[in-house]
């Protein structure tokens, strides 16, 4: 059995926006920053007010686990974005230079929630096939001049089964009805500038 999915790792890995690809960045640039993060359990106190999907089970519940069917590496590894927004729309978005772009909102003044969705991915065997979502949401703080100095929030990926026999991968979702299959693997994100 192979270890699943980090297609979360690969989608952050490439060079950071710059202003050579500005362009395809949408609405006015609010901070570059390089972000990082550990891997966090759901209720942990570093990610719980700001978890979008409280609800759903931690995809490795023990990042120790050799045998664990989806294991997650215990450090995001570092990337670099963009965010960036529209005046009077409230859309939002987090850029990066290898085309990633997460489209969502401004949900406040220094507040933002993004996401993107990827093709589905291969979990455990053949058997399983699962959606993937990425959410990164937080909040940009400000240095004495007024000037972004930090990024604080969270990075979740949830998957989620859409074909097969995912129930040696993914765990069921409490209480859902038609019963469902899925769980997120959360990172305590934090940014700096690059």
């Amino acid at each position: 059995m192979r270890p699943a999915v980090l297609a979360l790792a690969a989608a952050l890995a490439a060079p950071a926006c710059t202003a050579s690809d500005s362009a395809s960045c949408p609405g006015t640039p609010a901070a570059t920053f390089r972000f990082k993060g550990p891997l966090v359990p759901g209720a942990d106190a570093l990610v719980a007010a700001a978890d979008p999907f409280a609800g759903l089970l931690d995809c490795t519940p023990d990042p120790a686990d050799p045998a664990a069917p989806i294991r997650y590496p215990r450090l995001l590894p570092p990337f670099e974005a963009r965010l960036s927004y529209e005046d009077g729309s409230g859309a939002a978005a987090l850029c990066r230079a290898n085309g990633s772009v997460l489209s969502g909102a401004r949900t406040g003044e220094r507040s933002f929630s993004v996401e993107a969705d990827a093709d589905a991915a291969i979990l455990c065997d053949s058997s399983c096939v699962a959606s993937l979502r990425v959410v990164v949401a937080g909040d940009v703080g400000l240095d004495g001049s007024g000037e972004p100095a930090s990024f604080v929030g969270i990075l979740v990926e949830v998957l989620s089964e859409t074909r097969g026999a995912c129930d040696g991968c993914l765990p069921a979702v409490p209480d859902a009805d038609p019963p469902a299959r899925a769980c997120a693997a959360r990172y305590a994100l934090s940014g700096a500038p690059p």
